[in-house]
């Protein structure tokens, strides 16, 4: 089913909601990888404790992404680095939903990392073999910075990982 793009994005706090979908995430290998959680698929409650005491809202924030109605789409991870003003940015995006409206939560983002949190970098870690996400990310203003072969390991085989930042200056929306 294509979901219809999304009009209205809203970046919402780490919520009970928010967890039970990082839960069913890190059941499937694709999006597990991207988590930054148990390498494993664990129990609820393993799942849940990890995700709450991880992120504690200040140098690691978890941040969900909702359409105007506040359906559940996807999900932000913050690794703030506040002395050094960057961050460093984990998006996840329910497949179904890819295209329609990310470039909206970027921006939302953008706008709480840059302005609200004054920060003057964002980076990411993108697979290599997720060829939308290095393009969309490149079409938001990121640059290419680096490139580490055999970063990630999922489905029985490694891949690398982009290194992409996002400045202040160089943002595009």
């Amino acid at each position: 089913m294509i979901m219809p793009a999304v009009s209205k994005v809203k970046l919402l706090p780490k919520s009970e909601a928010l967890l039970q979908m990082l839960y069913l995430w890190q059941l499937d290998d694709d999006m597990r990888r991207s988590l930054l959680g148990p390498s494993v698929p664990v129990d609820y409650q393993t799942c849940i404790n990890f995700y709450d005491a991880t992120y504690d809202g200040i140098s690691k924030q978890l941040i969900g992404i909702a359409d105007g109605d506040g359906v559940l789409y996807g999900a932000i991870m913050l690794h703030i680095e506040y002395a050094h003003r960057r961050c460093e940015l984990h998006l996840l995006v329910d497949e179904k939903h890819r295209g329609r409206g990310t470039v909206r939560a970027m921006k939302a983002l953008f706008n709480y990392v840059f302005n609200d949190l004054r920060l003057e970098r964002l980076y990411t870690f993108t697979p290599e073999d997720n060829p939308l996400a290095v393009k969309g990310m490149k079409n938001i203003g990121a640059t290419e910075v680096s490139f580490i072969p055999n970063y990630y390991f999922a489905q029985d085989h490694y891949c690398g990982a982009h290194i992409l930042e996002v400045t202040s200056d160089s943002r595009r929306i």
